[in-house]
């Protein structure tokens, strides 16, 4: 073999080596699956802080930071009309004010949860680079990584909610490319969000809004149902339009403003008798306290 031919084999295999190193480099990466933990472990360690009769918002504060906020960032992704960063920044500084913290409180612990839905849906059905570059082992292991703070609202919702996620899960975890697996859970999260809805809607209807204690409380609830609308609202208003929008108005407006009717009976057109057939609604309409 002449040197002219062995430095072109040599410069050739050189620049074939530079070039899948730079590949390699270039491909686009989810979260660490570590860093992804130690997130949720902070989702939950701030969650304790939000449900304590005296919350230390300087806690709260500290925890949203490092790992916690590079999660919130990688929802922008796929998440790019909800500007969770915004809301839970915006959420911890009116926390801190001490007026509205118990409102604060709600807001934030919701939004976790609506951080973690995404996610799992966009490594359920993926549509990014990141999560297509991820194997079906890979996409299982982080979704269990995520899925402990919808875990525990879905079990203060109830066995039934409780089967209905967990079967959905287990269904998808066969067949993890099967996009209408992917649906199925998305759906039966959906459901249980929209009885926890009705349900906090019926809670509302029992406070006297026209005493501070009453229309504090009416607050809270629909803090709560605001936040619970939104991982639903796109399919919502899609299928129902104007009605989707007539319904997170409502929840903005002032507690002695709101028109519970108009919830109730667009949420309930919208579901189409779901809920009542799966015994998501109980029938005395007793449910847990809005910050269990």
């Amino acid at each position: 073999m002449n040197k002219s031919l062995k430095y072109l084999i040599i410069i050739s295999l050189g620049a074939a080596l530079i070039f899948a190193l730079l590949s390699y480099l270039n491909l686009k990466k989810s979260i660490d699956i570590k860093e992804l933990s130690e997130a949720v472990g902070q989702i939950g360690e701030m969650e304790s802080h939000l449900i304590a009769k005296k919350i230390d918002w300087t806690a709260v504060e500290k925890l949203y930071s490092g790992p916690l906020k590079n999660f919130v960032k990688e929802t922008k992704r796929f998440a790019s009309n909800s500007y969770l960063h915004g809301k839970i920044v915006d959420s911890i500084t009116e926390g801190q004010k001490g007026d509205v913290g118990d409102v604060a409180a709600i807001i934030l612990r919701r939004t976790w949860l609506r951080v973690c839905l995404f996610y799992v849906d966009a490594l359920m059905a993926p549509q990014e680079e990141q999560e297509q570059n991820l194997s079906a082992a890979e996409r299982i292991e982080r979704v269990h990584v995520v899925m402990p703070p919808v875990r525990r609202f879905v079990a203060a919702s109830g066995e039934v909610a409780e089967n209905s996620v967990n079967g959905a899960l287990r269904a998808w975890e066969v067949d993890p490319d099967n996009r209408q697996s992917a649906l199925d859970f998305h759906e039966a999260v959906a459901d249980v969000l929209g009885a926890t809805i009705l349900i906090r809607l019926a809670q509302w209807r029992r406070e006297d809004v026209n005493t501070d204690k009453g229309y504090r409380r009416a607050l809270v609830l629909q803090a709560e149902m605001r936040q619970l609308i939104f991982p639903v609202y796109a399919e919502f208003y899609d299928a129902k339009g104007r009605n989707a929008w007539e319904v997170l108005t409502e929840f903005t407006r002032r507690p002695t403003e709101m028109d519970p009717e108009v919830i109730e009976e667009r949420l309930s057109e919208y579901f189409e008798g779901r809920l009542e057939k799966k015994g998501l609604i109980p029938k005395n309409e007793e449910a847990t306290s809005p910050a269990e």
